[in-house]
Parts: C-alpha cells; sequence; structure tokens
C-alpha cells in the first residue's frame, strides 16, 4: 500500500454551525486559527490539529491543537513540499497512513514524526472563489487511520470557515494598510512640519543670544540650552526618518502643496501665496512626492535664510512638463549665497536640494535655483507631464 493516497472526493459538504459568521462573526485570523483548531480537535476525536495559512511562498502554521512540543505553532515550510503542499497542489483533500513516508522538510518531519509521534494525517484545503487560503492538518499518533467520514466531516468544516478565514485575511490586510497610512502621515508631519519647526526655535534662540546683554549670563547659558535641544531634537527626528524610510505621499500634489503651503504660513511669519495653473491630474508617485519635496525644503531654506520674505508657490500642469516654482521677494537679510544652498543639520542630504536635484534627474527632469532682480530667489522644478 502507498504511503500517501489517491485525493479522496467527499461528498457535498455540509455547513457547520457551531463555526459559522452567524455565530463567531468576525474574528482575527489567529484567534479565529485557534477557536478552529479546537473545534475540529475535539469534533474529530484526532490528537493533532494545525491550521495552517498561505503566505507568499510559505505555509505557516497559525494555529495547534494537541501537540507536545512549543515548535509548532509558527513553523513554516516550502509550499511545495510535505503533506500540505501535496493538498495544496491537487486541490482536494488527501490522507496518508504513515506520515513518516511523506516528502516533508527535514525539521518538520523531524518535529512530526519523532517528536510529536503523529502516523496517520490528512489535510483539507481552504478556498474562497478558487484562491487558496491554506489548509486543515490533521494527525492521530496511534494506529487508527484517518477515515473516509473524518475527511468528510472535515471538508464541511473547512468549508465553512473558508470565507471566515478569507474575511479574517482581509480585515489583517485592512488593518496593515491603515497602519502603513498612519506612518506615511506621521513620517510627512514629521518632515514637513515638526523638523522645520524644531529648526525655527533653534534660529530664534541664536539670534535671541547673539542680540541678548552679554552681561545676563544666566539668560545666555538658558538660550543656549534652547538652542542646543532644539538642534538635538532636529537631529533626532531626521534620524526617526532615516530609520523608518522615506514614505512615498497621495498623487493629488495640488492638495498636497495647498495643505503644506497653508500649514507654513500658519507656523511662520513669511506669508505665502498658492495657485495653480492648467488643468490638474494626478501624478506619478514618484513624481508627486519629489515636486512636492522641493517645495518643502524650498520654503524651509526660506524660513532660514529670510524669514521676513513674502513668498509665492505655483503649480503649473503644462501639456508636456509639469511645474514647481517658489519665489521670495528677498525680504531680509540672507546670509548664504542661493549658489550653494544649506544642507540639513549634520550634512544630511535626504531631503536637502542637493538629495532632489538627483531625485529629478532619475525621472527625467531638472530643479533650479537662481536669484532674482529684486534680491530674492527662485526654486524651480519641472518633471515630464506622466500621470
Amino acid at each position: 500500500m502507498t504511503a500517501v493516497n489517491e485525493s479522496v472526493r467527499v461528498g457535498k459538504p455540509e455547513r457547520v454551525a457551531e463555526l459559522s459568521f452567524p455565530t463567531l462573526g468576525l474574528m482575527e485570523l489567529d484567534a479565529l486559527a485557534r477557536r478552529v483548531a479546537d473545534y475540529v480537535r475535539t469534533d474529530l476525536g484526532v490528537d493533532l490539529v494545525n491550521m495552517t495559512i498561505l503566505d507568499k511562498r510559505d505555509l505557516v502554521v497559525r494555529a495547534t491543537a494537541g501537540n507536545h512540543t512549543e515548535e509548532m505553532a509558527g513553523m513554516r515550510f516550502p509550499v511545495r513540499t510535505g503533506l500540505g503542499g501535496l493538498t495544496l497542489l491537487r486541490r482536494r483533500p488527501v490522507k496518508v497512513d504513515d506520515y513518516a513516508q511523506v516528502q516533508s522538510p527535514l525539521p518538520f518531519l523531524d518535529v512530526m514524526v519523532r517528536r510529536e509521534g503523529i502516523r496517520a494525517a490528512a489535510g483539507v484545503p481552504l478556498f474562497v472563489n478558487a484562491e487558496v487560503l491554506g489548509l486543515l492538518f490533521v494527525g492521530r499518533r496511534g494506529d487508527e487511520p484517518i477515515s473516509a467520514d473524518d475527511l468528510r466531516r472535515l471538508g464541511c468544516i473547512a468549508t465553512t470557515v473558508s470565507p471566515m478565514v478569507g474575511a479574517s485575511m482581509q480585515l489583517a490586510q485592512s488593518v496593515e494598510a491603515a497602519r502603513a497610512d498612519e506612518r506615511e502621515r506621521l513620517a510627512r508631519e514629521v518632515h514637513d512640519e515638526l523638523i522645520p519647526l524644531l529648526f525655527g526655535i533653534r534660529v530664534s534662540a541664536r539670534r535671541a543670544r547673539e542680540v541678548a546683554s552679554t552681561g545676563d549670563l544666566e539668560l545666555l547659558d538658558q538660550v543656549r540650552t534652547i538652542e542646543s535641544l532644539a538642534g538635538a531634537a532636529n537631529s533626532m527626528a531626521r534620524d526617526a526618518l532615516d530609520a523608518a524610510g522615506a514614505v512615498p505621499d497621495g498623487r493629488d500634489l495640488a492638495l498636497r502643496l495647498r495643505t503644506v503651503t497653508r500649514r507654513f504660513s500658519g507656523r511662520a511669519a513669511t506669508p505665502v501665496s498658492f495657485g495653480v495653473a492648467g488643468t490638474p491630474f494626478l501624478l506619478d508617485q514618484a513624481a508627486s512626492d519629489t515636486l512636492g519635496s522641493v517645495v518643502t525644503e524650498a520654503l524651509n531654506n526660506v524660513m532660514k535664510h529670510a524669514p521676513e520674505s513674502e513668498v509665492a508657490v505655483t503649480l503649473t500642469f503644462g501639456a508636456d512638463i509639469v511645474t514647481v516654482a517658489v519665489m521670495d521677494d528677498g525680504g531680509g537679510h540672507r546670509e548664504h549665497s542661493v549658489a550653494r544652498p544649506v544642507m540639513p543639520t549634520g550634512g544630511r542630504a535626504k531631503f536637502g536640494l542637493k538629495s532632489l536635484r538627483h531625485r529629478m534627474s532619475l525621472l527625467g527632469g531638472r530643479l533650479q535655483v537662481s536669484e532674482n532682480e529684486d534680491g530674492g530667489v527662485t526654486v524651480s522644478a519641472w518633471v515630464p507631464a506622466l500621470p
């Protein structure tokens, strides 16, 4: 007798009321897996139950019931190996009389046979609209085989819980997507608002120190402390962004720039106007993100070097290119030449104009910094119009 029986066909499955949506409702995936594993072990009278979920190219044991070893839960193995791989390949229930004869990864085989003592076993796939989600695995340690009735009952359970597994996986994906959106929002808030605010505090503290009476040593020490703490906080915020990685913004550049300019005007003494020319459309993600970063960096440089200026930000949608421009009128004393825009604290270029020039070139665009006749500066950038 062969170790692996031919795929077993079972009759039309019945619903299992105890594991239905009306009974359990929408559950987190691991909680659902534990509930199903416990139910199957009691209902079928088997020794071991694993609920295994497909994760890219691996099968992952998300819950186990009746196990003797702690390593069982969370084990991963390639999708095309073992009884689980055979079950998913044939897309129907499969049973074996001697699990030791199944070609499985050695660590998994060692746990299942030597340490768990499993002999007879079976697997039933979990499907939603022909999409494989995972499988239910059952095993016995003694001489009793997995019967046709066991497989029929296991098929009923799989049919009942498969839609619930699919819903739980979608819930997990939605939660992760929401977390990613929140991380993106926080990263952009740190870059667009917190870092410039900290920088502004540091600049203000430096100016206060420069005009403060040299005789008031206590005041000078306090101002130096504020300046130092603001610089340290700015550095830590940039380190946090570096560790988190750059997070892409949305493709609606007009909306983003409108928000950026409004918030900048709210926190700085520099008045900023914003205008859009042409018919707006959604840009490629990378282009939208890079042009948005150009505007943000240009505004930060205005606040640092020409805080008394008035600033105009324009976004132009042309037939062939999309252009942003940030122009200030040069009000106030400009401390540095525009030919060498000041980089962020600590030499970081990730969000600086130097790095943005490179990013623009990768998009087939260009960034330019030039002096105006009134003594101000214009930072402009354009990319090909590829929505």
